[in-house]
């Protein structure tokens, strides 16, 4: 749902057509991301397009299932779907957390819809917010049996109530200095701050060091980073040894937007040559997982876990192989935006969000491809929101 392809504007509505053009009329129904970036042409090529419905994404397997049992019903009872789509002018904030308001009230919305006579099925779509492509945007779709008119009728209402609450989507924009700050000295613990641009699973390099550096400055005990991409670093950990001492330049070595790197003596606590683990959390339960060459490191009470495949920590299970138990820990901080929140929500004390420089920093980012006006952007394709209170 939030593909970008260069040379192609929209990506996904082109892999439909690509299907149609060999099933011919054979009922297609895909099941999208809840931050799809939906296209007129994917509404008109599938039979029915169905979203997921919680962020952090832990219902694919139930959504699959509502596909699956839609199909049938077009098989077996003779239902004529027909869907709708409504594009809202508006990029969703990162305030979209399922379980919380205001996004749960969202969700209601969604489904006293989605119980209406004649619905089938509806779905919101946050959009991909970094995806500079014509699509880009949030929308809601509705799929209903024979009847164009209420599908569209819906899709509206439910596009225009989520229009007006425009402004909630979106978080304040704090460092992770003013957050501690704010938060005084004893905040509810474990403290878990998640570090949204640089977030691995929206395509950050996951090397910037504004929370490293504040952690270290701060005189943090008991505190973890999850995790810096810094394959140089890893090698020279690998080279050492478990054990040994050594100095290292951690992070921002992807680009200078990104920070510069933290001069660091540390601790070589672990390595792991493959950094290979099986998930435990709400998300991928049961799959393995690799995030390639990595190291546990630790300065003065502040541990890293340094990594060198790009990969957000959806659960513990990673960092305890490397002999690190966040629980244990008094303050976390993971390079995710919100599915972080599967496997560490449940136990934390307290969860804020943070935003230090990096590439994906909204001040870095101009819109040229959209193609329309999107709210929070100016007429020039750029965020119009304020950079983050120091």
């Amino acid at each position: 749902g939030s593909m970008a392809v260069e040379g192609i504007d929209d990506a996904e509505s082109y892999v439909l057509r690509a299907v149609r053009e060999v099933v011919g009329g054979v009922p297609i129904l895909a099941q999208l991301d809840i931050h799809t970036n939906m296209s007129q042409e994917m509404v008109d090529v599938a039979d029915v397009l169905i979203g997921r419905e919680t962020y952090p994404e832990i219902d694919m397997a139930e959504r699959g299932r509502e596909c699956a049992d839609v199909l049938m019903r077009i098989l077996t009872e003779g239902l004529v779907p027909i869907m709708a789509v409504h594009r809202i002018p508006m990029i969703w904030g990162m305030n979209q957390v399922t379980a919380h308001p205001p996004m749960s009230e969202a969700i209601a919305e969604l489904h006293r819809i989605e119980a209406l006579p004649g619905v089938v099925c509806a779905s919101i779509a946050t959009c991909y917010p970094l995806a500079d492509v014509p699509c880009l945007g949030a929308s809601v779709y509705v799929v209903t049996d024979g009847d164009l008119d209420q599908a569209q009728r819906l899709a509206d209402e439910l596009g225009a109530w989520i229009w007006e609450r425009r402004a909630t989507w979106h978080f304040p924009r704090y460092t992770t200095a003013k957050t501690l700050d704010q938060l005084g000295e004893n905040p509810p613990r474990p403290l878990v701050l998640a570090d949204r641009d640089d977030n691995t699973g929206g395509g950050a390099p996951g090397d910037s060091t504004g929370v490293l550096r504040t952690f270290i400055e701060r005189g943090l005990q008991d505190a973890c980073v999850l995790y810096i991409v810094d394959p140089e670093a890893v090698e020279q950990c690998l080279a050492a040894g478990a054990g040994a001492q050594i100095d290292l330049q951690v992070g921002a070595k992807s680009s200078p937007m990104q920070g510069e790197p933290v001069a660091m003596r540390v601790h070589v606590v672990a390595v792991s040559r493959e950094g290979r683990f099986r998930y435990d959390g709400p998300m991928y339960a049961g799959l393995e997982g690799c995030m390639g060459p990595s190291a546990h490191i630790e300065q003065d009470g502040v541990h890293v876990l340094l990594v060198t495949r790009r990969e957000q920590p959806f659960c513990t299970a990673f960092a305890r192989t490397l002999d690190l138990d966040p629980r244990q820990m008094s303050t976390i901080a993971v390079k995710s935006a919100a599915h972080f929140r599967a496997g560490f929500e449940s136990w934390a004390g307290a969860v804020h969000m943070v935003a230090e420089p990096c590439v994906h920093s909204e001040w870095n980012l101009h819109f040229q491809n959209i193609g329309r006006r999107l709210y929070p952007l100016d007429a020039d394709g750029r965020h119009l929101q304020d950079l983050p209170a120091e």
